[in-house]
């Protein structure tokens, strides 16, 4: 419908709720008879100053809880490795411009997230904790940025929220305590985006300046965390606007000389937009780490970087990541928890938002909406399928998650109790099958890696847990719970099960993973003369573990190879996937440890171990 039938003292209320009254009563009475009360739905919550505290517990708590329990397991994956070993071995050989991994340059990431390691293991040493602070820093950045652009587009109570769903998230909690680029990537995205919509709404040109330089040296971290693809997130974030403006300009009778309202502008003051000074600001803090390194290699970075880890895996499968194209939708499912089952009605709500736009201010979940979905269909074109790729739409997400919960808890809580209590149902029976399957699944039918008591015993714990607490919520709302009550207990059971999963699950799954590792790193510092090799398994973190530069990941070599390396008569610790010893009987070698995943040996015996 167009806008055009509104005239201008219709749109200068202040509070939407008299503009949504005529849409469905006189104006627009199809509205009204397919979305009902849905009218006064979208009515613009009157604005209220943010009290700067509550913002700064709620990150401050949520920074806190994503430190908690980081220094019970060690590092779990490659890349969480591979970043804090290269960021070890930066503090220790003092070379700040080409990062080393194993005795090789590693030219996959811009320097911004090496340096970060560095510097965090420089204040609190070499180990798991300070690998994993710069990743929950990034988030609580990140919750600030995103919960201030709720309060500068909408109300604090929406910017309360945001930090609630968005710290909760369950991909946003993951990627808070792994030691990887893609959150402070985010954070960086986010405070360039929070200052350029601060800019644009406020009415001095001084201030507007000053947001806008910021917003520039925001982008310039962006890319110095991420390279290329930084920019095309950036333009993802504009996109939006700049179809949406022209067209409430156009569709509306608000005018360029008709752009103030009682309480705001009704198109953004985005001018004068400083490019040149932007582009500057965002060049001097972004190109350092890569011209620096370009430099140093003699442009062999730059070729690797922007060709391999950019545009290769765009067009082609790198490093065996081939998925179906609704990866990405599918793992929305689970990497929303718990706020899955608001995404369909957020983003319905977000739609029809359309239909009520009388400012500026008005298009923001429309433009929520195109980022998602401009990022969504981007990554899915792309050839290479990572998990983390998508996470830079999950901010937006969680603003109109916020938005819609806001809304409905002001104008139908009733029917917010409705939803709660058909998403607590909807999920407790397939949940409670899964758990039950789990359980009784035979032992000897499960890959025989993860055939660990404890650790099996920790998962379905947990399993169970989510099971109880969805049932308990199910059965709390039927039981006439309050909204109050029940959006309490969705928090502290998201917690609850968080907590779990930190101090129960990961270090059982530590301790099927790392403990071997751990030995052997031990046994290398009681016989540093030996060379170490890792055969058929993933890295380890071995160098990382036990403080040395160089372990020999025999990935592609052949058993003759390891064959002529056991019978030399240099000494030799070999960590081999376990599957792999009866291979090597016959051979002159010891077996140290042994588990379901590996098997540490060596050529000369240790006190008290048996030839085998």
């Amino acid at each position: 419908m167009g806008l055009s039938r509104y005239n201008r003292g219709q749109l200068n209320y202040p509070c939407g709720a008299l503009m949504a009254e005529s849409l469905t009563q006189t104006k627009c009475p199809q509205l009204s008879s397919r979305f009902g009360s849905r009218g006064a739905l979208l009515a613009e919550v009157p604005r209220q100053d943010w009290p700067w505290w509550e913002c700064c517990g709620l990150v401050l708590i949520a920074f806190l809880a994503y430190l908690a329990g980081a220094d019970g397991y060690d590092l779990l994956t490659d890349d969480e490795i591979r970043y804090a070993e290269a960021g070890r071995q930066m503090l220790r050989r003092g070379d700040w411009i080409v990062p080393v991994y194993n005795g090789e340059p590693r030219f996959q990431k811009p320097l911004l997230v090496y340096w970060l390691q560095a510097l965090s293991q420089a204040c609190f040493g070499s180990n798991a904790f300070a690998a994993r602070i710069p990743s929950a820093v990034a988030a609580a950045i990140t919750l600030w940025a995103t919960g201030n652009i709720a309060r500068t587009m909408w109300d604090h109570a929406t910017a309360r929220w945001t930090i609630l769903v968005l710290a909760t998230m369950f991909e946003f909690v993951l990627l808070a305590r792994m030691v990887l680029i893609d959150m402070i990537l985010v954070a960086c995205l986010q405070v360039s985006y929070a200052a350029l919509l601060s800019a644009w709404s406020s009415a001095s040109h001084r201030a507007r300046t000053w947001w806008y330089r910021l917003s520039s040296l925001a982008l310039g971290g962006a890319i110095c965390a991420k390279g290329p693809i930084a920019l095309v997130l950036y333009a993802f974030l504009l996109i939006p606007w700049l179809i949406l403006v022209p067209w409430l300009r156009k569709g509306s009778a608000l005018t360029p000389d008709a752009d103030t309202r009682t309480d705001g502008h009704a198109l953004p003051s985005w001018r004068p937009v400083p490019i040149a000074s932007g582009i500057v600001l965002a060049a001097l803090l972004g190109l350092p780490s890569y011209l620096l390194p370009h430099w140093r290699t003699a442009g062999q970075f730059t070729w690797q970087f922007l060709w391999t880890e950019n545009w290769q895996r765009f067009t082609s499968v790198v490093n065996e990541h081939p998925q179906p194209w609704w990866f990405y939708l599918a793992l929305l499912i689970p990497m929303s928890f718990p706020w899955t089952g608001a995404i369909a009605s957020a983003v319905s709500l977000a739609w029809h938002s359309r239909m009520h736009v009388h400012d500026w201010r008005g298009l923001f979940p429309l433009a929520l909406l195109g980022h998602m979905v401009l990022i969504f269909t981007f990554f899915t074109m792309s050839q290479t399928k990572v998990w983390t790729y998508t996470f830079p739409a999950f901010p937006s997400l969680a603003l109109l998650i916020a938005y819609w919960l806001v809304q409905m808890q002001q104008h139908q809580p009733q029917l917010l109790l409705r939803r709660f209590r058909q998403a607590f149902g909807l999920g407790t029976w397939p949940v409670i099958a899964a758990a039950w399957a789990f359980t009784f699944w035979p032992d000897s039918r499960l890959p025989e890696e993860v055939r660990v008591p404890e650790f099996l015993s920790a998962v379905r714990l947990w399993g169970w847990c989510l099971a109880f607490l969805l049932l308990a919520g199910w059965l709390f709302s039927l039981a006439g719970a309050s909204l109050r009550a029940i959006l309490a207990y969705l928090l502290v059971g998201t917690l609850t099960l968080y907590a779990l999963a930190v101090f129960h699950v990961l270090p059982a799954a530590d301790r099927m993973w790392n403990a071997p590792v751990r030995q052997v790193a031990d046994y290398w510092q009681r016989y540093p003369e030996a060379e170490v090799i890792t055969y058929h398994v993933h890295e380890l973190g071995l160098n990382f573990l036990a403080r040395r530069d160089l372990v020999h990941h025999w990935r592609r070599e052949a058993l003759s190879d390891l064959y002529e390396r056991l019978q030399n008569p240099a000494p030799v610790l070999v960590l081999a996937d376990t599957r792999l010893v009866h291979h090597l009987r016959g051979l002159p070698i010891y077996i140290w440890h042994k588990n379901n995943r590996f098997v540490l040996l060596a050529n000369f015996s240790p006190p008290q171990v048996q030839t085998d």
